[in-house]
């Protein structure tokens, strides 16, 4: 390295905007290596549950909103003394979360919208959920999985990545050509997934 290069002591390296979009974006990067390297299940998991999870919190974007029971209550006390609270904040559970985003939790604007699940969706994202929890909790052990029921997994929780970019009108996207990078991971991702179903014969 170049004794006369400056590097910064501090930079960008995360906020909800970028942790959800990196975490699509490994999702889209992960999804053709399965086939060779199954292992790679893991990886497509977590980053799908990261991305979902960070596009629910854009979408649920008043802060109250995004909190847990208790950490909620505490904001709101201290908002309405006007008094600072240092107390831990702690996000919501996931699946409340996801809760929240089918409810009049997203009317946050005039033209805000709520997702409205299909008939496998909800049962996609609970499966979601428990797959990641296993893999991030894991006990030493060994395991087999169904890969056709992860791809379908996949493929049900993707839109709802795309309702909540696209059309709730409650996520904005800052960064420059970040919609258009949404948009094109989001294409890339299912086509992927469609091409691992015909793989393994769905």
């Amino acid at each position: 390295m170049s004794t006369n290069m400056t590097l910064p002591n501090y930079i960008l390296f995360y906020n909800e905007e970028i942790d959800a979009i990196c975490s699509l974006q490994l999702l889209a990067e992960h999804l053709p290596r399965v086939i060779t390297i199954p292992y790679y299940w893991k990886w497509v998991i977590l980053s799908l549950h990261n991305s979902l999870q960070g596009f629910m919190v854009l979408s649920l974007h008043d802060t109250p909103n995004i909190l847990d029971k208790k950490s909620a209550k505490v904001w709101n006390e201290s908002d309405k003394t006007e008094q600072i609270s240092y107390k831990p904040r702690k996000l919501d559970y996931f699946m409340e979360l996801y809760a929240k985003i089918k409810s009049d939790a997203m009317n946050l604007r005039t033209d805000s919208k709520s997702f409205i699940p299909n008939s496998t969706q909800d049962k996609s994202v609970k499966n979601l959920n428990a797959f990641r929890n296993k893999f991030v909790h894991y006990i030493p052990s060994s395991s087999a999985f169904n890969m056709k029921a992860r791809a379908k997994v996949v493929l049900d929780v993707i839109p709802i990545i795309e309702f909540l970019a696209f059309e709730s009108n409650n996520v904005s996207l800052y960064k420059e050509g970040s919609r258009e990078q949404v948009a094109g991971l989001c294409i890339m991702a299912k086509n992927e997934v469609s091409a691992l179903l015909k793989h393994y014969g769905a």
